[in-house]
């Protein structure tokens, strides 16, 4: 059996240094593919409620994810926080949700979009789309888009990705997630995506 692996698939705090420094360079994140052989095991399904303070949003992932808190950039007047899990159960899908917390965010729409595909660009993705779209819990800018891997038999392997961001005054709310294109979205997938509320 083959494990995917999908790293830091987007992660955005990279992306608010072109807020911070008022500059158009984004820096490179690491979309990272991995195989290995793992045995068939069972993960109690237990869902965790996610909801960093100071954030206006909740988020179900359907197991315990791994959280990271921490300065992003260094920054006294940045800070993030991350949770993230891979689903053994369900495909070997990936889900993350990151909370940013800043001075200002002092980014149009028009800005905005304009990150993303420089952020996609940098990443290597391909046929990527950026739409602003309306969800139970407001507006968001939803990013989609697709990076081709070799296996370890030189297979190619296709692996989607998507990403939705919720801008607020200070903050940005983003819940990604990454898997083969074949079987993408999984259950997981789709349950993580609808399962944000307001706290």
């Amino acid at each position: 059996m083959v494990c995917l692996f999908l790293r830091k698939s987007f992660h955005f705090f990279l992306l608010i240094s072109c807020v911070g420094c008022h500059s158009n360079t984004v820096s490179k994140a690491h979309l990272t593919y991995k195989t290995e052989p793992i045995e068939d095991q069972q993960v109690p399904i237990t869902p965790t409620i996610y909801s960093p303070k100071n954030c206006l949003y909740k988020v179900s992932f359907p197991i315990q994810p791994e959280i990271i808190d921490g300065r992003a950039l260094n920054s006294k007047n940045m800070h993030d926080e991350t949770a993230s899990v891979l689903i053994p159960s369900d495909n070997n899908c990936y889900l993350r949700a990151e909370f940013i917390i800043m001075d200002r965010i002092i980014l149009n729409e028009k800005s905005k979009i304009k990150i993303l595909k420089s952020f996609s660009f940098a990443n290597g993705l391909s046929d990527v789309s950026i739409d602003s779209i309306k969800t139970k819990v407001g507006n968001c800018i939803e990013l989609r888009g697709y990076r081709t891997f070799k296996d370890a038999d030189g297979k190619s392997i296709s692996v989607t990705y998507t990403a939705d961001y919720y801008f607020g005054k200070n903050t940005v709310f983003g819940l990604s997630a990454g898997a083969l294109s074949t079987i993408y979205p999984t259950t997981s997938i789709s349950n993580f995506f609808n399962s944000i509320e307001f706290k």
